[in-house]
């Protein structure tokens, strides 16, 4: 990139809400090398500055604490996350990946039939893997 560079516009993107998996925020940046000025020529720039400001609906999520003490064969979070999605083909994020040991983050970023469904698929296999005491 540094050898094109200084003959050919660069445009690197790069954004905080997938990477650091913080959902709700949209973060994110544009960094540009146009030293012939190609892109601000062939409206580029203006097309781009048209998006800066867009909104949408924010990811919704919750954090769940795990009580390992009722669950069988759970070791933590990861555990449960990998059992889980071998067996429910459901897909959360175990807490440690966001600092939070053996806590789950769900986040609701979907239709709500699907909502529903996953959650029910959840409350399968927590029941399936609940201590028999």
């Amino acid at each position: 990139m540094r050898i094109l560079g200084s003959t050919v516009p660069v445009v690197t993107l790069g954004s905080i809400s997938k990477r650091w998996i913080v959902p709700g925020w949209r973060l994110g940046w544009i960094v540009t090398s146009d030293p012939n000025s190609i892109l601000k020529k062939s409206g580029v720039i203006d097309s781009i500055a048209q998006f800066l400001n867009v909104s949408s609906d924010p990811a919704t999520f919750i954090q769940v604490k795990l009580n390992l003490s009722m669950l069988e064969d759970i070791n933590d979070d990861m555990d449960f996350c990998l059992k889980l999605a071998e067996e429910e083909s459901v897909i959360v994020l175990p807490g440690i990946a966001v600092g939070l040991k053996n806590w789950l983050r769900i986040t609701f970023a979907i239709e709500p039939s699907l909502l529903q469904e996953g959650l029910g698929r959840i409350k399968g296999f927590c029941q399936r893997h609940a201590n028999k005491q």
